[in-house]
Formats: structure tokens, sequence, C-alpha cells
């Protein structure tokens, strides 16, 4: 409900005042959203803002009332109309392979290919977390919650290899660990240059401008594909195949170790 009141008038019942110096509102488009709005209050300085979402017959509701109102008026005042960031542009062919989310049709063998990728990388993610308990022995929770408090891959990767330095693993398994390290450092790399790219969708084909603020070539734009999706996640499966052997060496050299601590059954009581 809406209310114009005076600075001395007192607030009714069901009624909250405020100043508002102009509102926005923002028209959403989708499956089960059509209709839908946000309407947005913006107050004076040192006042909260007020924000709710107004339901396909408020909106009726509010629009009859901006037209009396706007009638009534002897110069009819200007709308901006702001297109918002995260609409694909551009018009997708239809087909078979298309699937609608959210009133944007996409390539479904692109997504599905993203699913595989998401699936893959949160696998590798859980036997870094196997092979850091097995270097430290930890409690798994505890390294588990330690692990995603760095979102930063590099960080989690770079706790490893310090953990590689001061174990007791023979050289050889400790030198094949860091070149698999190195793999998921690279294929973690492509996976974030993907997923962090700026999206956009022209000509019936999704595209990606990749950021490398650091790199030689600053900005690079890609044709998104299911094959280029699926390279990277096998390229996922590749790392998760040569880290997977790697822990397998780490538990047999712990298991060897524990064993020779272990004094047989058979020895004679000392």
């Amino acid at each position: 409900m809406t209310k114009t009141f005076s600075d001395d008038e007192p607030t009714s019942e069901g009624f909250r005042r405020f100043h508002t110096t102009h509102f926005i509102t923002a028209a959403y488009s989708g499956n089960s959203t059509t209709g839908w709005c946000d309407l947005h209050f913006f107050t004076p300085e040192g006042e909260p803002n007020y924000c709710t979402l107004l339901s396909p017959q408020g909106v009726q509701s509010l629009a009859g009332q901006l037209k009396r109102v706007s009638d009534a008026l002897p110069t009819q005042p200007p709308i901006p109309v702001h297109a918002l960031k995260g609409q694909l542009p551009g018009s997708i062919t239809y087909g078979p392979h298309t699937k609608t989310y959210f009133g944007q049709r996409y390539d479904l063998r692109v997504i599905q290919a993203l699913g595989v990728l998401t699936i893959r990388a949160n696998l590798l993610d859980q036997l870094l977390i196997e092979l850091t308990i097995q270097l430290t022995g930890g409690n798994p929770r505890q390294v588990a919650a330690q692990y995603y408090s760095s979102v930063n891959m590099k960080a989690r990767l770079d706790n490893v290899r310090a953990l590689l330095e001061v174990s007791d693993l023979p050289s050889d398994l400790t030198a094949r660990l860091r070149e698999t390290l190195d793999k998921v450092k690279k294929v973690t790399d492509r996976r974030n240059d993907l997923i962090h790219a700026q999206w956009t969708f022209r000509k019936g084909k999704h595209r990606a401008v990749l950021y490398r603020p650091i790199s030689k070539v600053k900005e690079a734009e890609i044709t998104v594909t299911e094959q280029l999706v699926l390279g990277i996640a096998d390229g996922y499966g590749e790392a998760y195949a040569s880290l997977l052997s790697g822990a397998q060496g780490v538990q047999k050299r712990k298991h060897a170790s524990s064993t020779a601590r272990t004094p047989s059954s058979a020895d004679p009581a000392s």
C-alpha cells in the first residue's frame, strides 16, 4: 500500500513513513517471474532505502496510478529505460539441442558439459583434501574446513606443496606429486578463465572474453563449445587420475611405516 503523508500527520497502523527522492522499477522476465518487478525507493542521505517485490497485480495497480498522475501533468516526464547486464543479447537457433532457463535459450550441450566440469572439479577438491589428511594425519572435518576457507586454488596447492617439503616421503614420490600439482594448477586456471569470463551470445554462439591481467595478452575472445568445456573437464580427469596415484602411494607408505612400528604377535616378548 502507498500513501502520501504530511510531516505533521500521525502514521496510521500498517503504514511506514519515509522520504523518497525518486524510485526505479526493475522488471523480470522468465519462466515463472514474468510480470513481477522490483520497486526501489531512494531516500535522502542518512536514511535507509527501501525495496519491495510487486506481484503482477501490484504492478498493474501501480502502473494505473502512475498513468493517471502522468496524464494530469502539463508536460509528460521522460521515463528512462535501462537494460541491465546479465541478459544475453542476440537470438539462438531453436532446435533439439537448446533448452530455456529463466527465459533465455541455451545450447544444452554446453550446459551439460559445464555440469560435467563442475562435478569433476568437486571430485578433485575432495581428493586434494584426502591427500592433505594423509600428509598431516589431521581431522577430516578440520582439514576440509581449512581447505574451503580459502577460495584461492593457488593458496590451496601451495599448502600441499609445503606439506610435501616437510614430509618423509621418498624423493621420487614427492617429485611425482609436485608434477601432479602443477597439472592441477594448469587445469584449474583454464576453468577459472572460462567461468570468470565475460559471456555474451552472438550469432547463435556462446562467446566469452577472457581476462588475464598478469599475462602478456590481457584479453582473448573465445567461442564456448561443448568440445572446449569437455576438454577442460578431461584435463580434470587426467589430473585426478595422477593425483589419485600419488595419494595411493602416500597411503601405502604410511601403511608400511605403521606396520614396521607395530610388533608382530610372533615376535618374542622382551
